[in-house]
């Protein structure tokens, strides 16, 4: 089924496909005003594609529940209240799982939530851009992984959500990044307007040469910029 340059809105759900759904292109629609989600892969769907939308002002932009080996890419999200993407299992999944999903080139702004990860494992982002993130670029909750590959990061915080469970991060392919424990504020400045030089200073890891790998539970987060 294809799924092409339409004007979809005012729905409780834009796009959704269910069920054992596979080979499923979605693309170039202009989805908004959407109260749920944007676009909806769900309940084992699978090997299926949603690329150049633009969605806006819905709860959830992308979601993937329950659905492996999809690609989501070159898609521009804005205006989400929960999360642009979110890559999602119920505590119970019965119908699949959200693994082996590549999600790149996308561009999330005016968001909750850039990128959610919630009990799904093994999935790939790469090269997203973001803007004016209220909370966090890549949530974590659930006990998930994630692979965060070919990113530049400005400021990105990485951070676990919800119940005291172990989160994995993976980065890779990304160059030389800074990483600070917690959340830090670029603006916060001295009286003086000097700004402390010290505070908040972070490790160096080149993640062309070894992958970056971290755990977060109890609140944990994490911050990254990319090194020149």
């Amino acid at each position: 089924m294809i799924i092409t340059n339409n004007h979809l809105h005012h729905n409780p759900i834009g796009v959704i496909c269910s069920d054992r759904c596979s080979n499923i292109l979605i693309e170039g629609n202009v989805v908004e005003h959407n109260t749920d989600h944007g676009i909806f892969f769900s309940r084992n769907m699978y090997d299926s594609i949603a690329r150049n939308n633009h969605v806006s002002n819905t709860t959830s932009g992308i979601t993937v529940s329950e659905s492996p080996n999809n690609q989501i890419y070159d898609n521009t999200i804005d205006g989400a209240t929960s999360q642009g993407i979110r890559l999602f299992n119920p505590e119970l999944p019965d119908d699949g799982v959200t693994e082996g999903n590549i999600v790149y080139n996308n561009i999330i702004t005016s968001s909750e939530d850039g990128i959610a990860a919630a009990r799904s494992h093994d999935n790939i982002v790469e090269n997203t851009t973001f803007s004016d993130i209220e909370s966090s670029e890549y949530s974590l909750s659930g006990d998930s992984s994630i692979t965060i590959r070919g990113q530049q990061f400005d400021n990105a915080l990485i951070a676990q959500e919800g119940s005291a469970t172990e989160n994995h991060v993976e980065i890779v392919d990304s160059g030389i990044i800074e990483v600070t424990e917690g959340e830090t504020d670029e603006e916060e400045n001295d009286d003086d307007g000097s700004g402390d030089d010290e505070e908040g200073e972070g490790n160096l890891y080149n993640t062309y040469n070894e992958p970056f790998r971290r755990t977060l539970s109890d609140g944990d987060s994490i911050t990254v910029n990319s090194s020149s």
